[in-house]
């Protein structure tokens, strides 16, 4: 879900984190061909970018509306790239009878059968 920027900051290891509308935070980076965003390189164009829509991962995320994370940001924690994580949260989802404390990883369909 596209929110609009309303800041730029740096992390602790000087990479560029645009915060959102949304209360979100986003690493916003230039390292070519993966991520092309020359604008971040410079503070006049960082300051031209301020409320400009990014795409917020977070928003996008089934269990975002509660607002703890839970399911998406656990796989996240674990290792997961963002669609494994959105897939372990759908299934959570899904199966809502799924004890908690069962691992979500595990729940993760298996694509070799």
């Amino acid at each position: 879900m596209e929110r609009l920027i309303t800041g730029l900051r740096n992390d602790a290891e000087g990479q560029w984190i645009a915060d959102l509308e949304c209360g979100h935070s986003r690493h916003v980076r230039h390292t070519p061909p993966w991520e092309v965003r020359p604008w971040i390189l410079d503070e006049v164009s960082r300051r031209g970018h301020l409320g400009t829509p990014l795409e917020c991962r977070r928003c996008d995320a089934p269990d975002a509306a509660s607002g703890d994370g839970g399911a998406y940001d656990d796989a996240r924690m674990r290792g997961l790239c963002h669609d494994g994580a959105m897939e372990i949260a759908r299934t959570i989802k899904e199966e809502p009878d799924v004890p908690k404390h069962q691992d979500p990883v595990q729940l993760r369909p298996s694509r070799h059968r």
